[in-house]
């Protein structure tokens, strides 16, 4: 995820934007890849990569989506339709993109809402399973404000590590599926970030993406998260509940309202949810029956 200024996602939008008129011009010429597109009632894709890798994609965003309303959406709430670029280059992605200041070496994907509409790039011409998963985390923090939600980082971040492990499987999505690189450094840190201070960090906080960024707080947030929204079957409500409080109370009186836990045993209720959590919830989804239903059409 990227922190833009006003310049920056001006610059984006006017990138994206000639991008997109760019593809009606990408048959004129034998020699450049055809650019597709698909639409779901979520998303519509343009892609200058094979039909297949389209349709695949298109899968996995779908079912991405039906998890995320599984946890968030609410009357009042809903979600618009997102434009998304699916680069077959990494190459092509980086020269779509605006250059950006980040802790992150490489970028994976850039998203900025253009005059209230949403537009994704991404590319996945490597290291394909870690930009999907990183493209659901950060989706999420970015789907949660466009739905109304003004969240601390905290919450967000965390909701959006928790999103990042969507799996699709035969008639279901599973959500909440164990990462390993959380679960095991909020298992060995010893001393957690003191939870009043937890709270209080924001993007621009040296525990997030300064020096001290270690990656404990992202690791704390995806704990913390696991176990609000997977405790139980009442993810949506409870959410819904927390996302109210946090308008008049802070985080650190608003968690323990809705958790029924005092902060000083946060550790312990999350550690126990953590243990007996062995399933991942289970989202109806039919994969093939969303397979089926794409149609891919030139983008032109």
């Amino acid at each position: 995820m990227s922190r833009i200024s006003p310049v920056s996602a001006w610059k984006c939008r006017l990138v994206l934007l000639t991008s997109l008129l760019a593809l009606s011009w990408s048959g004129a010429r034998a020699a450049d890849p055809q650019w597709l597109r698909v639409e779901t009632p979520d998303f519509v894709a343009y892609s200058d990569a094979a039909s297949s890798d389209l349709v695949e994609f298109a899968v996995e965003f779908s079912a991405y989506h039906e998890a995320f309303r599984s946890l968030f959406s609410a009357p009042g709430h809903t979600l618009p339709p997102t434009t998304v670029l699916l680069f077959r280059r990494k190459q092509d992605f980086d020269a779509a993109t605006p250059k950006v200041e980040h802790r992150q070496k490489t970028l994976m994907n850039y998203s900025v809402d253009v005059d209230g509409a949403a537009l994704l790039a991404l590319a996945v011409s490597e290291n394909e399973a870690e930009v999907i998963s990183r493209t659901f985390e950060f989706e999420t923090v970015w789907a949660l404000r466009r739905m109304g939600y003004y969240l601390p980082v905290w919450l967000a971040q965390g909701a959006g590590e928790v999103l990042a492990t969507v799996d699709v499987t035969k008639g279901k999505c599973l959500v909440g599926r164990e990462s390993a690189q959380h679960a095991e450094r909020f298992a060995a840190d010893r001393e957690l970030i003191p939870w009043p201070r937890f709270f209080e960090i924001g993007e621009s906080s040296p525990e997030y993406a300064g020096k001290l960024a270690t990656g404990a707080f992202h690791s704390q947030a995806w704990a913390l998260m696991h176990w609000v929204l997977l405790k139980d079957d009442h993810s949506r409500e409870r959410f819904q509940l927390l996302a109210g409080k946090l308008r008049t109370m802070p985080g650190i009186e608003a968690v323990p309202a809705v958790m029924g836990v005092p902060p000083e045993r946060f550790r312990a209720a999350i550690e126990q949810h953590l243990r007996e959590f062995r399933t991942p919830r289970a989202v109806p989804f039919d994969a093939g029956k969303a397979r089926a239903a794409l149609k891919v059409t030139p983008a032109h």
